[in-house]
Order: C-alpha cells, then structure tokens, then sequence
C-alpha cells in the first residue's frame, strides 16, 4: 500500500517534502490531527491550500463544561505534489500551551470519493519524547459546487521509545461549506482509547484559503 503513495518523480516529491519534514518535531499533543477538517479529495498538482483551525475537546463522561478540557488553535498548510497526491504540514497550541506540529501525505484511492492519509508526529511530554502515527481513511459520501459530507476514521498509534504504549480509535464527521476559495468545515468526533472506557469528543470549525487552478 505504501509504495503506491511514491510512484512520481523523486526529486519533484523530495522538493515539495523539504519544508514538511523540517517542522516534524511535536513537542506537544492535543493539537488539531492532520488528517481533520477535509474531504478525501485531493488538490490537483501545483494548487495550495491553508486553513486555521479552532477546537475544544473534553471528556465525554465529564461533559463540555467539567473535567479534562482543551482548547485549541491550529493551522495546516497544504501542497498539491500530484493530481492524486497531496503532501502538507502543520502546527497548533492549545490553552495549556502545548506546542505542536507535523506532516503528512494524502493518496486519492477513489478521485474525490476515497483517500489514505498518512500523518507523522513526534512529541515531547512529561520530559519524555514519543510519537504518533495515524493511519487514516477518508470517505466523502455527499459532494457538490456547494457542500460535502465527509466521514475521517483515524487508527492512533502511540509509540515510545520505539515500543507501542497506547492506541486509538478516532471517527469524525465533517461538512465542507464552499463559498468561492473560502471553505468553512465544521466537524464534531469521538475518540475511544484501547482500553475501550477511555472517551473523548472534540468539535470546531475549520477555515480553509484554497488556491486552485481551475484546468486541474
């Protein structure tokens, strides 16, 4: 599956990767994923897109108003490499001030429908250092000039020091609102730990700039 994901040029992916995989150290979690506030469509070669991103996630037993509560502000920046493959980078800080930030590669499987995203992430917590990998599929079922549906399923693999200590599952919904290169994603999501009584839920809204050639 992953070589599907590196079947272009080399040195026109390595070009595109320089500036992604200079910011891939996380010194914090909490922040938006990389693989949030999006459809499973891809951007189409040479286009861009940016998008700021406010979240709030709490503990489903608690509630929005008690226990663990983060607040969160992020921003992810987006490259189209290919017609079919996106690559980007992002960064985010929560109320706590929790630094963090990554990269990732998208893979359309089905144009606009399907897409595999592969976020990357390290972090540095409790003067510990470990990172996340997070497989995700992306599946946009409603889509037109206006309007998508999209439903984001996460696997959350936490590693340290090169061991697996933890995972998760993550599954969200989001709506894309188009309004001329301004797109505006609400979403709303739970997030279940292995241990099966480990709930989180996390909503926001996503503004995205998209610079998108048209003849794409």
């Amino acid at each position: 599956m992953i070589g599907i994901f590196f079947k272009i040029p080399f040195i026109c992916l390595m070009k595109r990767l320089v500036l992604p995989l200079g910011v891939a150290l996380i010194f914090q979690s909490c922040a938006p994923s990389l693989s949030q506030y999006q459809t499973a469509a891809t951007l189409g070669e040479g286009n861009k897109s940016s998008t700021l991103i406010l979240e709030h996630t709490f503990d489903a037993a608690s509630g929005p108003r008690q226990g663990s509560v983060d607040l969160g502000l992020g921003y992810m920046h987006t490259n189209g490499v290919t017609n079919n493959l996106d690559c980007g980078y992002g960064f985010g800080l929560n109320d706590h001030l929790h630094i963090a930030g990554g990269f990732h590669l998208k893979r359309s499987i089905l144009k606009d429908k399907v897409s595999i995203n592969f976020p990357v992430l390290s972090k540095y917590i409790d003067e510990s250092l470990r990172a996340d990998i997070t497989p995700t599929l992306l599946y946009t079922y409603q889509s037109n000039n206006k309007f998508a549906s999209t439903i984001n399923l996460q696997y959350i693999i936490q590693l340290f020091a090169f061991d697996v200590f933890d995972n998760a599952i993550y599954l969200s919904h989001n709506w894309e609102i188009k309004s001329k290169s301004l797109y505006i994603y609400p979403e709303i999501g739970m997030q279940i730990g292995s241990g099966g009584d480990d709930f989180l839920m996390k909503y926001g809204l996503g503004f995205s700039l998209k610079n998108i050639n048209q003849d794409n």
